[in-house]
């Protein structure tokens, strides 16, 4: 995404016309990077919304010499993850599991196997949410937005132990849902996952 230097000297100066059209540019992405996190297409347009004046408000703080659609993807994970740090959900979904337990318990090195794939990202975006809302930040957070674990543990207020338990979990949930998918429909949806014990 290449964003006119123009729009951008626009923005810094308060002109709403230059706010607007980075607004038109940016939405689609940063709307993508929220359906993955939100179920509700209105709230995942309601935390667009609240990112992307987080970034009209830091514009100063953006350095030419980087990307601005990662400087902004950053914004829109932290504002997706200040939302749910603060919401009642958080709470009460982290749940008391000890993690650091159930990891020495359920050590696992998972392994994809190099089967083609035909990938239905509905379905599996669907799959995702229908994860507990903590598992499927931090899946969202390691597999597709790239952080490592000490990352997901610090923005997540949680151990790192506890970020790979929720990764095990997710990987092992949507890995069931797609192999009962798969006994319906000839075509997979993800790679196979191999779980075996370290």
């Amino acid at each position: 995404m290449q964003i006119d230097e123009d729009i951008l000297k626009g923005c810094r100066k308060g002109d709403r016309r230059s706010q607007f059209r980075l607004y038109e540019l940016c939405y689609p992405y940063l709307m993508g990077v929220a359906l993955r996190y939100r179920k509700q297409r209105e709230e995942a347009a309601s935390a667009v919304n609240m990112a992307f004046l987080k970034i009209l408000n830091h514009l100063d703080r953006f350095r030419e010499n980087h990307s601005f659609k990662s400087w902004m993807r950053q914004i829109m994970v932290n504002t997706l993850i200040d939302e749910f740090r603060s919401s009642a959900r958080f709470s009460s979904e982290s749940g008391a599991v000890d993690y650091e337990k159930e990891v020495a318990v359920n050590g696992v090195h998972v392994d994809y196997n190099n089967a083609e794939i035909n990938l239905n990202v509905e379905q599996l975006v669907s799959y995702i949410h229908e994860l507990n809302p903590l598992t499927a930040s931090v899946f969202n957070m390691y597999v597709l937005d790239g952080f490592p674990h000490k990352d997901i543990a610090s923005m997540l207020s949680i151990s790192e132990a506890a970020s790979k338990w929720h990764l095990f979990t997710a990987r092992k949930q949507l890995q069931e849902r797609v192999e009962t998918a798969s006994e319906r429909n000839t075509n997979p949806l993800i790679p196979k996952i191999k779980v075996n014990p370290v």
